[in-house]
């Protein structure tokens, strides 16, 4: 989450960045291939091409103006990782251990599932925000790695993938396709520093995967009864309000919100 929000970065950032350099911001007028991004599904949660600066729309350019990346590959395998069925969560143990705030949560995902559906959501709005090719594969490391392979022998672009997983990474270099893993750090600083943005996107992860966050003036619930899939798609959450001063000034600036878009 720490990662996700921007306010640290990759244990192994600087080989991230080394790879993006030896296989990224490919030179289309020399007649380079486009260079595709896929991800694996254990890191699409967390949207690392635009916090590392590498996606297609939004990376840093070079010298010569060039984007890191040219859009995405997409592996259909992924997608049916994350589209799990879930169990619906019972709460009763939660809320009696931290409390009342956990009433709430009874007919939502629980834990890792909440993890998967962040990924779900993340795939459909690249596929609908990006240029994106649809890469279809059966699901499991080998029949995506696989996929990648053929896509790049075929295709007349290259896919770079991804993933936190080393295992997935050294699969996908053993079959020729080029591949980083991304380490997130064990250890996070007392301090950091960053943006509004970084900490409203921190804030939304947080509510998310661990299903309530209490702060001292309102409640925010990243889940809820009743939370459906265009909650989801469009990112929203709920908050208490505990105090009328913070809920004035919240409808005062959602109005002004409102008024912008």
């Amino acid at each position: 989450m720490m990662v996700a929000s921007g306010y640290v970065e990759p244990k192994n950032i600087d080989e991230v960045v080394a790879f993006l350099d030896r296989h990224g911001y490919p030179d289309l007028e020399a007649g380079h291939d486009p260079v595709v991004v896929g991800l694996d599904a254990n890191i699409l949660a967390w949207r690392l091409p635009e916090v590392l600066g590498f996606d297609s729309e939004t990376g840093e350019t070079d010298a010569k103006g060039r984007r890191p990346t040219n859009g995405y590959a997409l592996a259909t395998g992924v997608e049916e990782e994350l589209d799990w069925h879930f169990n619906q969560y019972n709460t009763h143990e939660l809320t009696s251990a931290f409390g009342s705030e956990f009433d709430r949560l009874d007919d939502q995902p629980a834990g890792a599932n909440r993890e998967g559906l962040l990924g779900l959501y993340e795939y459909r709005r690249l596929r609908t925000d990006r240029t994106v090719d649809i890469v279809e594969s059966d699901t499991g490391d080998e029949a995506i790695i696989d996929s990648y392979r053929k896509f790049n022998e075929e295709s007349q672009k290259q896919a770079i993938l991804f993933s936190n997983d080393h295992g997935f990474v050294e699969r996908s270099l053993d079959t020729g396709v080029p591949a980083q893993v991304v380490q997130f750090p064990i250890d996070l600083p007392q301090t950091a520093t960053g943006s509004w943005t970084q900490a409203t996107e921190l804030l939304y992860y947080l509510a998310v995967l661990f299903g309530v966050v209490v702060l001292p003036k309102v409640t925010i619930y990243g889940v809820w009864n009743g939370k459906n899939g265009r909650h989801w798609q469009s990112e929203q959450l709920d908050i208490d309000c505990r105090s009328p001063t913070v809920e004035t000034q919240l409808e005062r600036d959602l109005t002004i919100l409102d008024a912008r878009t």
